[in-house]
């Protein structure tokens, strides 16, 4: 019998509020504060990360859930898109792309540029196009196909998210997050 190749599911790294978050998505390891994020193109940042595991393995594929809740009910056509800024160096300031801080916050951009030149020296990882739904609607993606999947180039980053619907995120962070799942191969 021909050996099989498998997928397993490794430990997900979750971005989320730590005063708020209700755990939906996995456990938080990760900070980011969805609070009330703005409308229009307003960004925030999460926390600088290390991907790899205990023993410095990196994976090379990452299933990535987004999930957001508005105050208001978003128009047909808005959505949220989720980027990546890849890292070489552990330190939360140094070796950032796009003037990212490697610490939750407002993303703006570099001190000279502005947040559309920032994002595009950022990894796209995907667009949830969001629907007409109000509180308390959670609304997420995740996708094995080809959307939401994600390859990490180094082992160090951190996640920025961009509300571009028309509402501005729910006044509390319960259920949103940010999920990186490590997809590993897996002979069977």
């Amino acid at each position: 019998m021909a050996d099989k190749i498998g997928i397993e599911l490794g430990t997900p790294r979750v971005w989320a509020k730590a005063a708020e978050y209700a755990g939906a998505g996995g456990s938080r390891t990760c900070e980011i504060d969805l609070t009330s994020l703005g409308p229009y193109g307003i960004a925030r940042q999460g926390q600088k990360w290390d991907m790899a595991s205990i023993s410095g393995h990196l994976p090379r594929r990452w299933a990535v859930t987004l999930r957001v809740e508005f105050v208001g009910a978003p128009a047909d056509g808005d959505y949220v898109d989720l980027y990546w800024g890849a890292s070489l160096s552990s330190g939360p300031s140094i070796a950032n792309p796009g003037g990212l801080t490697g610490a939750d916050g407002d993303y703006t951009g570099t001190a000279a540029g502005t947040r559309a030149e920032g994002l595009l020296q950022l990894q796209h990882i995907g667009r949830l196009m969001v629907q007409h739904d109000a509180q308390p609607v959670v609304q997420q993606q995740t996708s094995f196909i080809s959307r939401f999947i994600a390859i990490i180039p180094l082992r160090f980053g951190m996640p920025v998210v961009v509300n571009y619907a028309s509402t501005p995120f729910e006044d509390d962070a319960v259920e949103m997050s940010v999920t990186f799942t490590p997809l590993e191969d897996e002979k069977q």
